[in-house]
């Protein structure tokens, strides 16, 4: 999420300027795989909704890596962003609840 941040909703365009956009998109390629592979010590429910993240952040990962303005890379990166916290609650019930078991 930190490297997503650079890039996200509280960025601006001028630190966006020195931003390798290409090198967050690589991070962000590399927790969605890394999400799939570990989907399945969680239930069924979060392996499908970790492969719809990770399906529904391809778009996003491309658009990220090949944006060139600051507001390509701002937007993207705020859609990688939200929908990433949009998901982070879920990655933390699941744990809570092996936790428990």
């Amino acid at each position: 999420m930190t490297a997503v941040s650079k890039v996200g909703p509280s960025s601006d365009a001028k630190r966006l300027k020195g931003i390798n956009s290409s090198e967050v998109a690589k991070e962000v390629e590399e927790y969605s795989r890394g999400l799939l592979e570990q989907s399945s010590h969680f239930s069924q429910f979060f392996d499908n909704a970790a492969q719809a993240l990770s399906e529904d952040l391809k778009l996003d990962i491309e658009a990220l890596a090949e944006a060139i303005s600051p507001e390509d890379k701002r937007r993207a990166g705020k859609s990688i962003y939200y929908k990433i916290q949009t998901f982070m609650p879920l990655v933390k019930q699941m744990a809570d609840e092996k936790r428990e078991h």
